[in-house]
């Protein structure tokens, strides 16, 4: 299974040997949470789901959404962007929730109002956004 930085070599976000220095510089426990890292997004976008969509299209939701949040984050534009893709229910929401919350600092979003208006709609979800949250606080 195939990790985030691998969705990001894949979406042209990153050098293909950009996994390998994060490796060697950071070392093996950063790369195993790492790892859960990447279980904890996948988790959140397709783990609810019986037919999951194939990893072609998750690097490109997970890659557009990633684009979009850098584009938009300089504009101070996000959160217009984000309440847009929170109208499309379900891994395209998703994956706008993933970009937002990794891209972006504490400081330019408030996880917890982010967190709160999207279990409000979602409770299902709640236990997968709680994993998430944790492992891109860390």
């Amino acid at each position: 299974m195939s990790d985030w930085r691998d969705v990001l070599t894949a979406a042209g976000l990153a050098d293909e040997d950009w996994s390998t220095r994060l490796d060697r510089e950071l070392g093996p426990d950063i790369a195993a949470n790492e790892s859960d890292r990447s279980e904890a997004i996948l988790d959140f976008l397709v783990g609810d789901l019986a037919d999951r969509p194939s990893k072609a299209s998750l690097v490109t939701l997970l890659g557009n959404a990633y684009r979009a949040v850098a584009a938009l984050r300089q504009a101070g534009e996000v959160n217009t962007w984000l309440a847009g893709e929170r109208r499309w229910q379900g891994i395209r929401e998703r994956a706008a929730i993933v970009a937002v919350v990794a891209v972006l600092d504490s400081n330019a979003i408030n996880r917890a109002n982010l967190a709160e208006s999207y279990c409000a709609d979602h409770p299902a979800h709640a236990a997968a956004l709680a994993q998430l949250l944790d492992h891109l606080q860390e």
